[in-house]
């Protein structure tokens, strides 16, 4: 987790991206005490070792780059 955004690695296939911050629902405050991005409106929380469900929003063949979103 960074201030920028969440790195995800999927299970299957094995592959990583990162939820970049802007794609994130409301402001998410970043905690680099505890490597963490905090929504103090719906504490929603996001840390390293999290499972979450994610979306492909965009991906960049040319740079080999994934870009996800959050599904609740």
């Amino acid at each position: 987790v960074e201030e920028f955004g969440a790195f995800v690695e999927l299970e299957e296939p094995f592959v990583d991206g990162l939820i970049p911050s802007f794609r994130l629902d409301g402001y998410f405050e970043y905690n680099p005490q505890k490597h963490q991005l905090c929504n103090n409106e719906t504490q929603r929380v996001l840390k390293p070792g999290d499972r979450v469900n994610v979306c492909v929003e965009l991906a960049d063949t040319d740079r080999s780059m994934l870009d996800f979103s959050l599904v609740d």
